[in-house]
């Protein structure tokens, strides 16, 4: 498409939105999907050949979820590493520790089919767990999940995360996971938010939002230096768990095809931010509703 022409399409893109917002979001969410499906179905058929034969419903190998039960469809991107246990197994050491942390509520902002909210009820049986996302196909999704796992109860689903509602959601005793495509800019931001600052935050950072002179990551840091004590992960490759589960694949695939179904097809090496708040959760929070 011309540059000149990209404008005006983001223009009628964003009118669209305003007027009708629910067939703009169903309309995305099915072309990302037929897009998934043309891109990962044949890894995802093999693996579930090789590893959940005949009538097996899909459960996850590895990991902090392992034994979660979990979908056999399109998701938001390669379902394969989830069904591993390998998905984003860089976090997996503060993904198992989150039980242990007695959170009162957890807030899974960009939720997708939910592979962490319902992760993380099955993890923790006495926090109450927020799950959001704009795609429509993924409430659906994660409301099935939910089911399927028997987690409903403590599932509530909801729309698109805006500043006013990550507020009002918020806690004392909040842990967020947040992985928005990009909007992790605008929503973790302690003056819009000031509930932040007591909330325990896990955030996927995508520097494509801004240029390379005020990166995303730097942004948030400097916006949460004050409260939290903020630990950077950036992803790694996926020898070690092939060496470490190697009983669980060997014999039944090759190791390329395995290390392919580990692929989580992402541009580019990944970060995330895990930030602690350092304040204190019976401190006051304070609404800026109220002002």
């Amino acid at each position: 498409m011309s540059l000149l022409l990209r404008p005006w399409r983001d223009f009628h893109r964003r009118i669209l939105r305003k007027v009708a917002p629910g067939p703009v979001d169903w309309f995305r969410a099915y072309r990302q999907r037929w897009r998934f499906c043309r891109a990962f179905r044949f890894d995802q058929r093999v693996f579930k050949e090789a590893f959940y034969p005949g009538n097996l419903r899909p459960e996850i190998l590895t990991g902090p979820f392992r034994g979660m039960r979990y979908l056999d469809e399109v998701v938001w991107g390669p379902i394969t590493p989830k069904w591993a246990g390998a998905y984003e197994m860089e976090l997996h050491d503060l993904v198992a520790g989150f039980a242990a942390a007695g959170y009162d509520r957890i807030i899974n902002i960009g939720c997708a089919e939910g592979y962490y909210a319902v992760g993380l009820a099955l993890l923790d049986s006495n926090a109450t767990l927020y799950a959001l996302d704009f795609d429509p196909c993924a409430r659906l999704q994660v409301r099935r999940l939910a089911r399927v796992n028997g987690v409903s109860e403590r599932i509530h689903v909801q729309g698109r995360c805006t500043v006013r509602r990550l507020n009002r959601l918020i806690t004392a005793g909040t842990l967020i996971v947040c992985d928005v495509e990009g909007e992790e800019a605008a929503l973790i931001d302690p003056v819009k938010v000031p509930r932040l600052n007591q909330a325990d935050i896990l955030v996927e950072v995508h520097e494509s939002t801004l240029d390379a002179t005020a990166t995303v990551q730097n942004l948030i840091t400097n916006r949460l230096l004050a409260s939290h004590e903020i630990e950077c992960r950036v992803w790694s490759g996926r020898e070690s768990w092939m060496e470490e589960h190697r009983s669980i694949w060997e014999g039944k695939v090759s190791p390329g095809r395995m290390m392919k179904s580990l692929d989580e097809a992402r541009s580019g090496p990944q970060v995330c931010l895990w930030a602690k708040s350092k304040l204190h959760a019976d401190s006051p929070i304070h609404d800026p509703d109220e002002r």
